[in-house]
């Protein structure tokens, strides 16, 4: 999908519990750990998609359910996060 083009205006981020200490969204040094149960994401692999300011745009996805569904959903997501963020198509 990020081949294809799908992706180019996305800051594609993978974001690991255990990666110690990360910068967050304001510039400050966080545990990576905080940042993540601040979305309370709880399993691997969860796909959360945020605007610049940290907040979450939409549903997020949870888990894998085949390649087929999986990019599937991942798609419904991107859309509904783009609509969070354009409501008026603008």
């Amino acid at each position: 999908m990020a081949k294809g083009g799908e992706f180019d205006e996305l800051c594609l981020v993978e974001f690991e519990w255990n990666a110690g200490e990360v910068i967050d969204f304001e510039g400050d040094l966080r545990r990576a750990d905080d940042i993540v149960a601040g979305y309370s994401v709880t399993v691997t692999p969860t796909v959360v998609f945020v605007g610049a300011d940290g907040e979450q745009l939409g549903d997020q996805l949870i888990g894998y359910q085949g390649s087929d569904l999986y990019f599937e959903l991942l798609r419904k997501r991107l859309r509904q996060a783009t609509e969070w963020l354009n409501p008026n198509g603008s």
